[in-house]
């Protein structure tokens, strides 16, 4: 089905998936971003198929496919308003260090990002290859899948950036970024949607059920202990540069097929605490652990494995190239993988392993569990400090 006002002479039709949500883009928009991109790019013709492919909850990701040859781009496009909500405005400059990201020399050197085909940040376009063959990790997991490469690849790259860019060990190339990512106003929107608004629901946004309500009101809105801890984990993300994170490292940002792990979406990157990065990937992981607990054991397993490997290949890395500071950074891990939780299942922006159990009517265990141990990572992530006593704590979980 065709949308109206579109040029089919040129672009032989645009999927009427383009606005099946969220915030509408207008036809004009599209196809003026269309005409910006297509002479940038080795197409040989103007007639292409495209279709609006995300799932996210700022961007807008189009995928661009030529007729005949099949070839096909993604044209990741920033808006000013977020697809979530129209309250949450932001600034198209996050393609800027988005792009940057990318850019990194240590990303490139990884080999673990998609190939960036052409960029003007200042238009909030990107335009990169298409990873056809891949799917999200979150997806992976949600639907069982056993990808062997998972570890190993999300281990190299943890390694290749988070700590071969800390400055702990600086040098001159980390001097020449270190004003490079500062700046961007998207760690305003993570200090409001991670730090603040779970806890006291002051916009209220929080998405609780009513069976919860009181529970959440008691164990996390008043409950003091926790919000002291959330305060200073806030002002380490504010402070600590400890170095170049990528902001929002969720299993929805890992790209995956049987050979390789890819890494997108690092619109957020700035400088921050190293655990931030791990305790956000280590949260979502456990989110899929409690997702299958109650009905596939094996498969919970292979996440604990995930988990177990990665954690434990980091703080090995740690311990070498950072001795004096890798057990702190264990222990905000485990404090950053909490609020990521936290905010996961009460928040604004709620998984979609949390979405799904809504739908099966079996949300309230399952959301409740989440928070016990969101709560317990924040206020005891001493006790989760090594990979041993994380795993250990970790498979005492169970579904009441």
């Amino acid at each position: 089905m065709q949308l109206q006002n579109v040029n089919t002479s040129r672009y032989l039709e645009i999927e009427n998936d383009i606005l099946k949500r969220g915030i509408k883009m207008s036809n004009n928009n599209i196809q003026d971003i269309i005409d910006s991109v297509l002479p940038q790019i080795s197409f040989k013709s103007n007639k292409v198929l495209i279709s609006e492919i995300g799932d996210g909850n700022l961007n807008y990701i189009y995928r661009i496919k030529e007729i005949g040859t099949q070839k096909s781009i993604i044209i990741k496009v920033a808006q000013y308003e977020s697809r979530i909500s129209k309250d949450i405005l932001l600034d198209i400059s996050r393609s800027y260090f988005e792009y940057s990201y990318y850019s990194l020399e240590t990303v490139k050197k990884s080999n673990f990002s998609p190939q960036i085909l052409y960029a003007n940040p200042q238009a909030g376009i990107i335009v990169m290859e298409d990873l056809v063959d891949y799917c999200s990790l979150r997806e992976a997991l949600i639907s069982m899948k056993k990808y062997q490469c998972i570890s190993d690849n999300i281990s190299m790259y943890l390694r290749c950036v988070l700590i071969e860019n800390a400055t702990f060990n600086p040098n001159d190339k980390l001097e020449k970024l270190r004003y490079k990512f500062r700046g961007n106003r998207l760690s305003e929107l993570t200090k409001q949607l991670i730090f603040i608004e779970p806890y006291n629901n002051i916009k209220k946004r929080n998405k609780v059920p009513a069976e919860l309500e009181s529970w959440v009101k008691e164990h996390i809105y008043h409950n003091d202990r926790l919000n002291a801890k959330v305060e200073s984990l806030r002002e380490a993300f504010e402070n600590e540069e400890q170095s170049i994170i990528h902001g929002d490292l969720h299993t929805g940002s890992f790209m995956v097929n049987n050979d390789q792990v890819k890494v997108i979406d690092p619109e957020f990157a700035c400088w921050g605490p190293i655990g931030f990065d791990l305790g956000c990937l280590l949260a979502n992981l456990i989110i899929d652990y409690l997702f299958h607990l109650t009905n596939n054991e094996e498969y919970c397993l292979f996440i604990i494995k995930i988990i177990y490997n990665i954690l434990s290949t980091f703080e090995n890395d740690l311990s070498v190239k950072i001795p004096k500071n890798y057990k702190t950074i264990m222990i905000d891990s485990a404090a950053y993988a909490g609020t990521e939780i936290i905010r996961r299942t009460i928040g604004i922006a709620l998984a979609k392993e949390v979405s799904i159990m809504d739908e099966k009517g079996n949300n309230i265990a399952f959301r409740k569990n989440l928070l016990i141990i969101g709560i317990d990572l924040i206020t005891n992530s001493e006790k989760y400090g090594s990979c041993e006593n994380f795993i250990k704590r970790i498979k005492k979980l169970h579904v009441n």
